[in-house]
């Protein structure tokens, strides 16, 4: 039996595949290639989440135009999402570790939706929303012990989606509601300013998509993880947009 740590077993690990990773990309450019940015996740934008079956992927194709219910503020109208505007960049193209143990299956259509933030530095560049996503993970798996990365979905100011549990999945974001709400994080620290536009256009997307595809009620409610655990999370500023949005459910006036 080795004596070698597990996290450091794990790490090396990491690292190594990283390594190799790198070694058979093309030289980087003057950005860096955007170090990990346009990077295999590049590919992602046709890629449909890496849970679904071949057969999953030819149906959404034929349907990529279909018009879906969605309740931008304040009304209802339809229109149409093309299927790259809410395109989910799966676990491979950030390189995730698997999972430490079977993950536990999560029961849908979800009731509650989760907004979150990752109190991280946030960017507009994917190659460092990549990196924050692993160093996340890491933490996560080595420091707070837990299965995986904890949030379903991340979001970052790139405008990207990034799969982190995915829809199938229970979470360790929110106490009390991992097992009966998806989690959604925002990549950054917003406790003074928002998500760009294009972040916060992807997560209605995403939550419309989600409803489509069944994973989220129809009759869902949003909350922030303020709302459930004595937190700032997801930053007062985030937390204020939130509160205009369709669906938002005030949990305080509920227990009054």
């Amino acid at each position: 039996m080795s004596n070698v740590p597990i996290s450091t077993a794990v790490r090396s690990i990491s690292e190594e595949r990283t390594r190799e990773w790198l070694e058979a990309q093309t030289a980087p450019d003057e950005d860096e290639a955007e170090s990990i940015a346009e990077s295999s996740v590049v590919d992602s934008l046709d890629y449909e989440y890496s849970e679904y079956t071949q057969d999953d992927d030819d149906e959404d194709n034929e349907n990529a135009g279909e018009e879906i219910s969605t309740m931008p503020l304040g009304t209802s109208i339809k229109f149409k999402i093309p299927k790259e505007l809410c395109s989910i960049i799966p676990r491979h193209s950030w390189l995730a570790q698997s999972p430490m143990e079977e993950p536990e299956v999560l029961q849908r259509p979800v009731k509650y939706v989760v907004i979150l933030h990752t109190a991280t530095e946030s960017s507009e560049k994917r190659a460092i929303n990549v990196r924050l996503i692993r160093d996340m993970q890491c933490f996560h798996i080595e420091s707070r012990r837990w299965n995986d990365i904890a949030y379903n979905f991340l979001i970052g100011c790139d405008g990207n989606i990034y799969e982190g549990r995915g829809w199938r999945t229970v979470g360790a974001h929110t106490l009390g509601y991992n097992k009966i709400a998806l989690g959604i994080s925002f990549i950054g620290c917003f406790m003074r300013e928002l998500p760009t536009t294009d972040a916060l256009n992807m997560c209605r997307n995403l939550l419309a998509r989600g409803v489509e595809d069944g994973h989220i009620a129809s009759d869902y409610r949003l909350i922030c993880h303020c709302q459930c655990n004595s937190t700032e999370s997801p930053g007062r500023r985030l937390y204020e947009e939130i509160q205009a949005w369709p669906h938002f459910y005030n949990i305080e006036k509920e227990e009054q």
